[in-house]
């Protein structure tokens, strides 16, 4: 093995807290959650019912997965559910419903509990967590992140990249946010996630992030800073993203100049449109009076008029093929790079 190959590898541990001792650190916030990466959905009464009762009967708890940073404390990747739901039965906030194992504790909180069955979250219980180190490299967290979520329905990759490139996810951010009268989502969120956000936002800020992403890669080739010698390989879309992904993290200082050459690119797609394009899953095509100036527009389109930007010219949108480039719908990442 040579050094590349062992600095890349893996790095976690594995390690149990008792119930009061998870509950005190999420109280001092020494374990907490990034609600932009908690892509889960809410659990209800039962749910969260069948989950304490699990406990109270003794049955074992799949591992909170966490990561932990340079001071210690960890962020909850996956289990945040299991987290809140705990936090909330403490609190007194819900009684039990729907047991099946133990029906005489049927709307029971947790006050309600006998100490013969309190005393089991003290004594008898503990949660495992895992833990990733704090320097295990990017590129592994990403996979893994990607592969902890491979069978959740829908899962924006973006949202991995995301979690494992924050410094690429701060650019591109404020790249979004300096441009909003060039290129706009459909919905503006203001990237204000909460636990209760459903995976619906989460997907529209994550398809808005990849589109940015893939914007800085369509600059970074065609101004022949990034090539891809062997991207005749690739058969999809996501590969390109995530090389772009891991170069702009080994590379920060592009961030800057990509990030004028990306504006500068919007700017002359936007004026030759005559307004703000926002995207959409269909383009309206046609010079009309669209409302406020907005312009909707599929992720091809704009893409397509983006491109133009880039070699300085302007887009009609009246004599663009749709979905020449197939950026959403699956195709071959082919006429992409041939267009570049």
């Amino acid at each position: 093995m040579d050094y590349r190959e062992f600095d890349r590898s893996f790095r976690y541990r594995r390690t149990t807290y008792s119930v009061p001792t998870l509950l005190e650190s999420i109280r001092s916030g020494r374990i907490r959650w990034d609600p932009m990466f908690a892509y889960s959905k809410s659990w209800s009464n039962h749910s969260k019912s069948t989950f304490i009762e699990s406990i109270l009967v003794g049955m074992p708890v799949a591992d909170i997965l966490c990561e932990e940073n340079h001071y210690g404390d960890l962020l909850v990747l996956d289990g945040v559910q299991r987290l809140i739901c705990l936090q909330e039965y403490f609190n007194n906030d819900f009684g039990l419903q729907g047991l099946k194992l133990i029906p005489s504790l049927e709307g029971c909180r947790y006050l309600d509990l006998s100490y013969n069955h309190s005393s089991v979250f003290y004594n008898r219980t503990e949660l495992g967590l895992t833990i990733i180190g704090y320097d295990t490299d990017a590129v592994l967290k990403f996979e893994f992140f990607k592969r902890v979520h491979a069978e959740t329905y829908r899962f924006p990759i973006q949202v991995a990249r995301n979690y494992a490139f924050r410094d690429l996810l701060f650019f591109i951010r404020e790249l979004q946010r300096s441009n909003m009268h060039q290129l706009a989502p459909k919905q503006d969120h203001q990237f204000g996630f909460s636990i209760e956000t459903s995976k619906a936002v989460h997907r529209e800020v994550a398809d808005f992030d990849e589109l940015f992403l893939l914007l800085c890669f369509a600059t970074l080739t065609f101004h022949k800073r990034i090539s891809f010698a062997h991207t005749r390989f690739y058969s999809r879309f996501s590969d390109l993203l995530d090389e772009t992904a891991i170069y702009l993290h080994n590379n920060p200082t592009d961030f800057i100049p990509l990030g004028e050459k990306v504006t500068q690119a919007l700017r002359v797609a936007s004026e030759s449109l005559g307004g703000t394009m926002v995207l959409s899953s269909q383009s309206q095509k046609g010079y009309r009076n669209f409302p406020a100036g907005h312009i909707f527009l599929d992720s091809d389109t704009i893409v397509d008029s983006f491109i133009e930007g880039l070699k300085g010219r302007s887009y009609d949108l009246n004599n663009s093929e749709s979905h020449r480039i197939g950026y959403r719908s699956g195709r071959s990442p082919q006429n992409f790079l041939k267009s570049l």
